[in-house]
């Protein structure tokens, strides 16, 4: 799964960085995806959805904040799984 979201991650300019946390929720085992980007947050987080969905075990869920959300800044308490690398010069 985590492979699939970066090679997604590399081709949309937008996402700055993605944390993965595991958590459970009513009985249900999720992967938390907080995603930290400039662009369309829901165009990003469909297509995030889209290469992770196939990779996502029988019987777990996905969901997605953004870093900027009070959850979001919560739960980004370790190293991002992706970050996009800078150029040259910082940008």
């Amino acid at each position: 799964m985590v492979n699939s979201i970066v090679a997604y991650a590399k081709k949309n300019k937008a996402i700055n960085a993605i944390h993965l946390k595991l958590m459970q929720k009513e009985g249900q085992l999720l992967y938390l995806l907080i995603v930290d980007c400039n662009g369309n947050l829901s165009d990003v987080t469909q297509g995030i959805a889209d290469a992770a969905r196939p990779h996502v075990p029988q019987g777990y869920g996905l969901a997605m904040v953004p870093i900027t959300d009070r959850l979001g800044q919560q739960a980004a308490d370790n190293e991002a799984f992706y970050v996009k690398k800078k150029g040259l010069f910082g940008f």
